[in-house]
């Protein structure tokens, strides 16, 4: 008999349509107004939950019907469940969000939400020493004073143990001052097969020049070189020059016929070939200095081969230069009295 007047009060209840869907929603909708706009009017939060928990209440008195314990119950309980979905769905976003109330100025609608800010105190800065260190400025690079001087000069060809002078060299003082300038000597290994007969001592005067005069006194036979130091100042600084020079032996050991003399593109080369052909292998010899044709280990640089006039020689030329040499070979027995 008990368990009839349950059903009764369970049916009663369901009859009051506080849980329908109609009723659950503008319930729920009532209490998030309240939410929104009480807070957003500066009250406070006790009068947030006040609101968001009255305005479910009297839309509950309107949405349901019946009377008595059943109805009181209804509306109870559509109140209460509309309060609890307002609360969590203004609470679940603002602590997501960590950035205080969706709606005012505050640190939540309900509960505080908003996160603390991180430290915004700087560090205190060390003290700056009451002496500044000492700046080390890098060496400035000496240029030295601006001349006009060549890098390079070229003696004429004298028989071993003969001399004749080469051209002079030329220093020009192309600066604005007066520089210091000196005659240091020659450098290198065959230095000793020149010899200077001038230097240039003593002050220069902007726009002023002096000379360097030497001689060629050849010891051997080819290609000699030294190299000339002249020293500057102020800045103390060294320039050089490269002197070179052709040793021959004067005579004609091969006994090469009338028109043509031996081609000495080595020291041993007695090919008889012409006077142009001879001075082109000269040529040769001193642009392989001259220009670096070489690499380190002996080998010719792009572009260049061994000439290989004869055995050994291994000035770098160009190809036709090559092949000119071996046809000056094959042409030889013509050319030659032996």
């Amino acid at each position: 008999m008990e368990s009839q007047p349950k059903q009764r009060l369970g049916q009663q209840i369901k009859e009051t349509n506080a849980f329908s869907h109609t009723s659950l929603l503008l319930g729920v909708l009532s209490s998030v107004v309240s939410s929104a706009i009480i807070p957003a009017l500066g009250a406070g939060r006790i009068a947030t939950v006040a609101g968001a928990a009255l305005s479910p209440l009297l839309m509950a008195v309107f949405t349901t019907r019946g009377g008595g314990i059943a109805r009181t119950i209804g509306i109870g309980a559509l109140s209460g469940i509309a309060l609890v979905i307002s609360i969590g769905g203004f609470t679940v976003p603002e602590a997501i969000a960590g950035k205080g109330s969706l709606t005012a100025n505050g640190s939540g609608t309900f509960v505080s939400t908003e996160r603390p800010l991180p430290s915004t105190t700087q560090p205190t800065p060390a003290a700056e020493p009451t002496t500044k260190p000492e700046t080390t400025n890098p060496p400035a690079t000496k240029t030295g004073p601006k001349v006009d001087m060549p890098k390079t000069r070229k003696c004429p060809e004298v028989k071993v143990g003969n001399a004749e002078a080469c051209k002079q060299i030329g220093v020009r003082n192309a600066g604005a001052t007066t520089i210091e300038i000196a005659t240091m000597g020659l450098e290198g290994d065959q230095a000793g097969d020149f010899n200077l007969t001038k230097q240039c001592n003593g002050t220069l005067k902007p726009n002023k020049g002096c000379s360097v005069r030497l001689e060629f006194r050849p010891t051997a036979v080819g290609v000699r070189k030294a190299v000339l130091v002249i020293q500057l100042s102020p800045g103390d600084v060294r320039r050089r020059v490269t002197i070179t020079g052709q040793g021959s032996d004067g005579g004609d050991p091969t006994g090469c016929q009338d028109g043509f003399v031996p081609r000495r593109a080595t020291p041993e080369d007695s090919v008889c070939v012409t006077p142009e052909e001879q001075a082109a292998a000269r040529s040769q010899n001193q642009a392989h200095l001259e220009e670096e044709r070489a690499n380190p280990d002996g080998t010719c640089v792009d572009g260049f081969v061994w000439r290989e006039a004869v055995p050994g020689d291994h000035i770098c030329v160009t190809p036709d230069e090559r092949t000119a040499a071996q046809s000056q070979n094959t042409l030889n027995p013509e050319h030659s009295n032996n």
